[in-house]
Parts: structure tokens; sequence; C-alpha cells
């Protein structure tokens, strides 16, 4: 377990939506858990000055990478937690690794300026709240895919991945615009964005018709719509009633996310000219 305490003091320098102070303090927490596996220094930082402790938890639970960022239970800004669950056997992907710290750092960044200015959620919130309620339908893969992609393609999600590959792209110290092209393809925010392009509503359709049957997949995506629409999420059909239906619904939520992708792979090519 790392554990931080009595943040205070930094300046703010914000590059591609992610403050930069997240960088410095991944890199430092990056070091301890590389060196010690564990970690407890005073760290001074102005943008989260009233955060009184942090606890980074390691895990090596799953076979794949994930992370998590969870408030305090009493007080939101006591007892925050970042979860990271890396497998065993990739253990050495520092880089990743350094990627998913500030990955969540931002998310924890993010909140923090919510709760402490009174703001309202961005709408990407609801979303994100719907996936939450209803994460049970993650337990059946054909629809776990399609929750991805919905996941992957939240405002902030899009925007913390181009600063995650940043980090990663300066962290290669590559010049050469070839070599740093190749570099940004092998990336896990361009991997991801494949992942998202990839998706095709008819074939998607058909799939999970043929996976769980009409009536399964009828009542599912009701389900996740009944939670979108109690959070204030606006969907073109309230009630899917056929396979008609459900064609268009997958065939809206894919152009929403052709349409983000889009944009987010200007937003990744346009990380070269930063370093070349």
């Amino acid at each position: 377990m790392i554990f931080i305490s009595n943040f205070n003091s930094f300046s703010l320098l914000e590059k591609y939506g992610v403050p930069e102070f997240t960088k410095e303090l991944s890199t430092i927490i990056l070091s301890n858990i590389i060196k010690h596996g564990s970690y407890k220094q005073i760290t001074n930082y102005e943008e989260i000055n009233d955060i009184k402790y942090l606890n980074i938890i390691i895990l090596n639970k799953n076979q794949n990478f994930t992370s998590k960022f969870t408030p305090g239970k009493l007080n939101p800004l006591i007892d925050m937690c970042l979860e990271i669950d890396l497998p065993i056997n990739i253990m050495n992907n520092w880089n990743y690794i350094h990627e998913i710290i500030q990955h969540e750092l931002t998310h924890l960044y993010e909140f923090y300026n919510i709760y402490k200015n009174k703001k309202t959620y961005p709408l990407y919130n609801n979303i994100k709240k719907s996936l939450v309620q209803t994460i049970s339908q993650d337990n059946i893969d054909i629809l776990s895919y399609f929750r991805y992609i919905v996941y992957l393609t939240l405002d902030n999600e899009l925007n913390y991945r181009v600063s995650q590959t940043y980090n990663y792209l300066d962290q290669t110290k590559i010049k050469d615009i070839e070599l740093l092209s190749t570099s940004l393809k092998n990336s896990s925010g361009w991997k991801k964005m494949n992942i998202i392009n990839n998706f095709n509503y008819k074939k998607y359709t058909e799939d999970i018709i043929e996976n769980i049957g009409l009536d399964f997949s009828l009542y599912l995506i009701n389900e996740f719509n009944v939670e979108l629409i109690n959070n204030n999420v606006k969907i073109p059909t309230e009630l899917i009633n056929s396979k008609e239906d459900l064609l268009k619904y997958f065939k809206y939520w894919d152009k929403k996310f052709k349409y983000k992708n889009r944009k987010h792979k200007e937003k990744l090519l346009k990380l070269l000219n930063n370093f070349i």
C-alpha cells in the first residue's frame, strides 16, 4: 500500500486537459512501487491541498490491467483510494503502469474540483452512473463488449487517454517522426481507438441475438435504457421492441462512437507535433 498525506503548494500547468502535477506525482508513485513496493511520504501540491489522505493499493488479482478511483466514504477528501490491479506476469510493463497511475490521478483531480467548488457533474457522468447501476450485465461477454465501448467513448475517458498517450510518447524520447508514429500506433490509447472503430452495429446486432437471443437482448438493453432515462440521458427510443428497433438503437450509438473517435484520432495525431 502507498500512503500519501498533506498536499500543499505547486504551480498548475495543464496540457491536453490534464494538470502537469499529475505527471510528477505519478512518477514519484511509480518510482516507489519499483523500489519498495510501498510508499509513505508527505507530498505538497497546491492543486489538491484539501485532500488529507490518499491510499494507493497495488493488487495482483486479475489477468488484465484494471484501475479505479474511489472517494472517501465518510468524507470524500479523506481516505481517497486509487486501486490498481496488475497482472503478475507483466508487472514489469512500467510505462503502461505509469500511464494508468496518471490517468487515475486525473480522475481524482476532476472529482476534487467538482466537489470542492460544488459543481454539477458533466453529462458523461450520468452515462457512467447508468453503466455502474447495470454492472451485472458485464457478466455477459457479448453485452460487456458494447458497454465497454460506451465507457471508452465517455468524454473524460477520451480526454484522459490523450494525456495518457502524451505521457507515453514523452517517455520514449523519440524525435524521428516515423519511429514516433510507430510508437503512437503501439500505444494503449491508439489500440483503444481501434477497438471503438471496429464496432459494426449491423454485425453486433446479429451477434448479440445469436448469442443470447432476441428476447433477452431486448430485456437487457431496455434495462440499461431505463437507467439512462432515470439519469437524464437522452436516447432516441425509450422502449426497444423488435430486431429493427435494436438495429436502429445500435446504429445510433455507432454514429456517436465514430464521431467521437474521429475527433479523438485528430487529437492523438496532433500530439506528434510536440516531439519533432
